[in-house]
């Protein structure tokens, strides 16, 4: 039986990212996977990780690559919950953020 009270759209979808940490200057960006989303977060795979930690709060900038059909960004101030490897000894991370507030999203020409 599912927990969420929002349910998730699974996708495979190639994205940039920003994070900008809350009451800081430290900021990360990079490239990975966005894996699945939904109203209240998102979980997305990346190599390097960003400079997160579990309990984070920033501004995350999330931008689909020239290979979607719809190029879009998402901007939603977010807090991260889980840091995990993907797979044992390996160097690419799955971040899960909760979203604290509405989600933005436009679409990019």
């Amino acid at each position: 039986m599912e927990k969420r009270r929002f349910p998730r759209m699974a996708t495979n979808l190639p994205i940039g990212y920003q994070v900008h940490l809350q009451d800081s200057v430290e900021s990360s960006t990079g490239k990975g996977v966005l894996e699945n989303i939904s109203q209240g977060g998102m979980y997305f795979s990346c190599y390097p990780p960003p400079w997160l930690f579990k309990g984070d709060i920033g501004n995350f900038i999330i931008t689909t690559t020239s290979v979607a059909r719809y190029p879009s960004r998402l901007k939603a101030l977010g807090k991260v919950v889980r840091i995990e490897p993907l797979a044992w000894q390996s160097a690419d991370f799955g971040i899960a953020v909760q979203f604290l507030a509405n989600i933005n999203i436009e679409l990019l020409s």
